[in-house]
């Protein structure tokens, strides 16, 4: 790793070079301090050419705190050595006007970045980390470092993204690309993005966004993903989505030979009755006996290992686990292909530049009896449908094979019966007896497949503590008459689950609390609830909660009827009472009708949000009669018995909004956050 040897600034950047660096001390604070600019200087320049690519960062920031001085005296650089290498030019402290060559006496170590294992993903990546010596409160720290080379299997092509503003404050920003004037490379803006300045620069065409006194953009969280704050731009001389599907077909070539494991495999499937139960069979294996491991090592961040490695090791990413699927589908007569998605872009991939990029995953395209069928192999357990392929999560799609003229629009699924339904049926007896609790649980579709991968890693006792630990925060004295049952309608796609406690006390302070607690997650407002930006809504969602409440004596109440709805969600409650008198049947259901809020409409949406948690709490307090029954028997020295005190509520009401902090999450949900593009498809 070379160090040193700043690039020439000024006249060698006019002849297409990088380096046109900004003179730090024309922004120098006099105080020590950045009146409210984190940088000083931020200027990301990159450049194309036959002879390869390089990307130069040069940046200066202002240590003003105690923290700075702990994280700033920290440099770090990540870059790729299968492909690229990095020059460090220089690192500055400026301090009472002098300028300290901070990298001569600094200490340099290339190290290993931690590996993302949550995500299971694992690359070559290196991370240059510069330890800089005696930093001070109040100095000025500039360092600069360019990284030269591409990966192989985009190399030639003109594809890059950068941000126009950071999440910190800049006092002179600069992003300048160098693109050759012959490949007829187009720029796309995004956000609040601004027109550049272009000029021809020799051989080059060069864009130059200059600013001063860039503000710092928010992150406000909980956006939809494919909603990106920050103004960026981006660069691609692919012209069309059909050049980027030219571009990907040599990365699937069709295999001539299979390991003789994986031949018998495909015989043993071949003898299946139908082209359905071929299909099904063969995507089960790749997504159950194969596990998610992504070896994204040198070109193949972007390209797949051959199906004969992905099944002799038996895991890979997207790419790989997709190819295999593909591979075996072919050899068994059924037409398919990968199908390059954005798990973050949703409907805004379709304002991107054509690009490789602009993907984040491969999923299978699946074509039989002429109805098209989307399988993503990275999930394991699924057992959804057939018919349930038909949709698929991510908006668009990009096919890679021959003829492809742009990107498919996936079709989204709106369910016709709840994905998530609860039913609690509190038996609540006479006063003497305790309240036994019975909740059933039944998940469809997509949540039936991720609770089975929940379930695959945790055992039964821990999820028993967890469900146990759940109602013990909302009640006292809370126990498992029996441990709770699992079956799995497979052929269904089914999970049911069955509860039962017994509660020795509904009561806290003379009232209790019973209602659609499934709703909670749905319904808590956001960290950010004064926002610019929209909020995101789980969709496609339709859920059901179901309050039975059983009794000896008839309760006096105002059954619930409500229904409450924006252009986001839809909620409705009804109410029906048994017709021997001992049975009340509340019956919440909620559905999404959108992905997002936009920002004008937040406000309203909160307070809809509130006035539907006000819907579903019911409060339970017990009647005039009921009172005076209790306290006659204490005074005869009967104890009151808190097993029982739900059990004759002759007056059961609904009050105003009651948040419940405790929270039980049954599946884990799939997310991403929006962000740069990467070049790294898993």
């Amino acid at each position: 790793m070379p160090v040193g040897g700043s690039p020439a600034p000024g006249a060698s950047a006019a002849k297409g070079s990088l380096g046109s660096n900004a003179d730090v001390t024309d922004f120098l604070p006099s105080s020590g301090v950045a009146s409210g600019f984190r940088y000083l200087v931020h200027d990301a320049e990159e450049r194309f050419a036959p002879d390869g690519h390089e990307s130069y960062v040069h940046v200066a920031y202002v240590v003003e705190q105690p923290s700075d001085v702990q994280y700033g005296s920290e440099l770090e650089a990540l870059y790729s050595p299968d492909f690229e290498e990095l020059t460090l030019h220089f690192a500055k402290i400026h301090r009472d006007g002098a300028v300290i060559d901070a990298l001569s006496t600094a200490t340099v170590r290339e190290l290993s970045p931690e590996p993302d294992r949550e995500n299971f993903m694992y690359d070559e990546s290196k991370n240059v980390v510069v330890l800089l010596q005696d930093v001070r409160r109040k100095d000025t720290i500039e360092w600069a470092y360019t990284v030269r080379g591409d990966n192989p299997v985009i190399r030639g092509h003109v594809l890059a993204t950068q941000r126009l503003a950071k999440s910190s404050a800049i006092k002179s920003m600069l992003v300048r690309l160098l693109v050759p004037t012959s490949s007829n490379a187009q720029y796309r803006l995004h956000g609040a993005a601004v027109a550049p300045n272009v000029a021809t620069v020799g051989a080059f065409t060069e864009y130059r966004w200059a600013s001063s006194n860039v503000m710092a953009y928010e992150d406000e969280g909980d956006a939809p993903s494919w909603h990106q704050p920050e103004p960026w731009v981006e660069v691609s001389d692919f012209r069309s989505w059909n050049d980027v599907v030219a571009w990907a077909i040599p990365l699937y070539p069709h295999p001539k030979r299979l390991p003789s494991e994986l031949e018998l495999l495909i015989a043993k499937w071949n003898q299946l009755g139908s082209a359905e139960e071929k299909l099904i069979a063969s995507a089960r294996f790749v997504q159950d006996e194969l596990r998610y491991l992504g070896m994204e090592i040198g070109s193949h961040s972007l390209k797949p290992h051959s199906p004969a490695q992905t099944f002799e090791k038996r895991f890979g990413d997207c790419k790989d686990k997709t190819y295999l699927l593909v591979t075996i589908l072919n050899r068994l007569g059924i037409e398919a292909f990968p199908a390059m998605v954005s798990s973050r872009e949703g409907q805004s991939l379709a304002e991107r530049l054509p690009s490789p990029v602009a993907f984040d995953h491969v999923i299978a395209k699946v074509i039989l009896h002429n109805k098209i069928y989307w399988f993503d192999p990275t999930i394991a357990s699924e057992r959804s449908s057939l018919l349930a392929h038909q949709y698929a999560e991510h908006k668009f799609a990009l096919p890679v094979v021959a003829g492809t003229n742009g990107l498919d629009r996936l079709a989204q699924e709106q369910p016709q019966a709840p994905l998530s339904e609860v039913e609690e049926h509190y038996a609540l007896g006479s006063l003497e007896g305790p309240v036994t609790l019975t909740v059933k649980t039944w998940l469809r579709g997509s949540r039936a497949d991720e609770f089975r991968g929940r379930l695959e890693q945790h055992t039964i006792r821990g999820i028993m503590r967890e469900y146990l630990n759940f109602f013990s925060k909302r009640f006292d004295e809370v126990e498992f008459l029996q441990a709770p049952t699992i079956s799995d309608d497979q052929s269904g796609n089914v999970v049911t689950i069955v509860e039962q406690y017994r509660i020795a006390s509904l009561m806290r302070e003379g009232v209790a609390h019973v209602g659609a607690w499934s709703f909670e997650d749905l319904l808590a407002p956001p960290d950010v609830v004064r926002r610019s930006s929209p909020l995101a809504i789980n969709s496609p969602y339709l859920a059901q909660h179901r309050v039975i409440l059983s009794y000896e004596k008839r309760p006096v109440l105002e059954p619930p009827e409500a229904e409450i709805s924006d252009q986001a969600l839809n909620f409705t409650a009804k109410s029906e009472e048994s017709k021997d008198g001992h049975h009340m049947t509340i019956v919440y259901t909620i559905r999404s009708l959108a992905d997002a809020v936009p920002a004008e409409r937040i406000r309203a949406h909160l307070a809809l949000r509130r006035r539907i948690d006000s819907e579903t709490d019911i409060v339970l307090t017990p009647s005039v009669a009921a009172r005076d029954e209790v306290a006659a028997g204490n005074s005869r020295g009967s104890a009151f018995a808190a097993g029982a005190v739900t059990g004759t509520f002759a007056a059961i009401a609904l009050l105003g909004l009651r948040r419940l902090s405790c929270k039980r999450r049954r599946a884990n949900s799939i997310g991403a956050e929006a962000g740069e593009t990467s070049e790294s498809t898993g």
